[in-house]
Formats: C-alpha cells, structure tokens, sequence
C-alpha cells in the first residue's frame, strides 16, 4: 500500500457503533497478500469508538467520521467520492475476507463482467439463530465450485469498474435496500453480475432469536417500500402481492433449501436450524405484506 502510487482498487467499508467488529474486518484487508495496490476508505456514523480504534490501529486507513447516522447507501456515496481506483470493492464493518481476496477481486476483473460479486460465508456459526439468519438472508450467495451469473449481490460482497458507478450510481440515499435499488437500474440495460467463488466474505451476525425476527422483518419490509417506490407498482399490483403474501414462507423456505442442496454445502447446518429458518421467512413474509399494505 505505497501512498505514493495510483490504487487499483478502493474499498469502502461502512461502520454503524462496530467497535466489537471493527479490528477483525481492518485486520483482514491489512493481512491481504497481494503485490496490488490499494485503499481502504471507512466512512463511519457511530456513536461509540470505531473511528478512534481504526485511526489508532491502522493508520493507512482514510476515515471519515460523521455524527448523525448515515444508511449504508448514503456512506457508500460518500466514500466512492473519495475513492480513487478504477475499481470499487464495498465491505461492510461486520465482515471479513481472505488473504487473497484483493488479487481475486482484480483477477475477476479483468474479464468482461463489469460487476462482480463474491459468495458469502456465516462468520458466527457457532450458534443456529446465527445460521438462522445466514440462510434467511445470503442464501442467494453460498459458496459454490463455479462461477455464475447471478441477479444481484449483497452490498457486503459487491464490487464494480468506476464506469458503472459513474452511470447508474449514486445509490439511493434515505433509505435501506440501495444495493437492491442500484441493480435493478442495472437490470433494465441488461447488465449482468458475475459470482466468482474464490473471492470469499465471512459475515459476522451474532443474533438473539428476538434480533433474528426483528431485523428479517425490517429488511422485508424495507424491501417491499422501495419496490412500491422505485417500481411504480399500481395499487392493484400492491392488492395482489399482498393477497399472495401468506403463502411466500414456504416459498422461501424451499428455495433456500434447494440451493443449500445445490451448492452442497452446510446442509447439516440448515436442517438443525430449520424451524428458525421457517420461522425467518413466516417474519420475511409478514415484513413484505406490511410493507405493501402501507400507505405511501
């Protein structure tokens, strides 16, 4: 990480009162071995020690502190404004990567997919509300043997050219779901999203059953306000989506089962934690028709 020549690659992580995380996820991209150049940019909105910590630990590390809390979307925008690499790479506090998740992340984009995303591991299984949660909500990112094309990637995992930023970005600012809400931009030109399977992210969500239903509900329901917003659905549509709402559990349900039996990985995991899984997605659901039926 030479100061004095150009980063190829910038990584903007987002920190929210991350103080018991925060040392791990730095920790792992000062542990990279790479012969690359890079910089890592924390934009942070805590109440509590994180951008002391970062400043005293890892001095290579730009941090821009902020008082009032910023979403994840509005911190992103901020650091990709002083970001300077032609590539982006977005990691979030809670999270950590490989040694060699810099050189994976540049390989990958080397080839012709402009966004690329890496799959997702749970950083906390020792506990199942912890495994609950993983499968509730990266089960679109399991690890797997090859790579794929995919119809979004998590904001923790996602990285992209500047180019592309530069034209469907910024991310929506105010609200949760931006990543969601910057693909399906992307979407409507046709842009496909590579997952590549070496380029690994641990996730770290230490969740008691009662955070578990809480956050599983305020991400659904966030969800499905951003889609009324952004995707203009009428009221009929809202009427219909929300009439189908009760029957989405064991949808969900099964389609995570289905890809933890294709990618052939935690299945001892996922069926130890099933009944907090199905009881995830019954809150998923009811977090979505919420959303639905509110008056926006």
């Amino acid at each position: 990480m030479d100061a004095n020549c150009a980063p190829e690659l910038s990584i903007v992580v987002v920190s929210y009162n991350s103080e018991k995380t925060i040392y791990a996820c730095i920790e792992s991209l000062q542990s990279q071995r790479t012969e690359k150049r890079f910089e890592v940019i924390l934009v942070d909105s805590s109440s509590d020690r994180t951008d002391i910590m970062v400043k005293s630990l890892f001095p290579f590390v730009k941090v821009f502190k902020f008082i009032e809390r910023k979403y994840a979307g509005d911190a992103r925008n901020i650091g990709v404004s002083c970001s300077t690499a032609p590539v982006i790479a977005f990691m979030d506090s809670d999270c950590t990567v490989q040694e060699n998740w810099v050189d994976e992340i540049l390989k990958a984009h080397k080839g012709e997919y402009d966004v690329v995303g890496g799959v997702i591991e749970n950083g906390e299984p020792k506990t199942l509300t912890s495994w609950a949660y993983y499968f509730c909500e990266f089960n679109l990112w399991l690890p797997s043997d090859s790579e794929k094309e995919i119809p979004e990637v998590a904001g923790c995992s996602l990285s992209m050219k500047r180019r592309i930023f530069d034209k469907y970005g910024p991310f929506l600012e105010g609200t949760y779901c931006s990543d969601t809400a910057f693909h399906w931009k992307m979407w409507k030109d046709g842009l496909k999203v590579l997952l590549v399977p070496s380029i690994r992210v641990f996730h770290s969500a230490n969740h008691s059953a009662w955070s578990l239903i809480n956050h599983v509900f305020s991400h659904r329901y966030q969800y499905a306000k951003l889609m009324v917003n952004e995707k203009k659905i009428s009221v009929f549509q809202r009427i219909s989506l929300a009439v189908l709402s009760p029957f989405l559990p064991p949808v969900f349900f099964f389609m995570a089962l289905l890809r933890v039996l294709k990618s052939g990985v935690f299945l001892k995991e996922f069926f130890l934690s099933s009944p907090l899984i199905f009881v995830g997605m019954t809150v998923r659901a009811w977090g979505e028709w919420m959303g639905l039926i509110e008056k926006q």
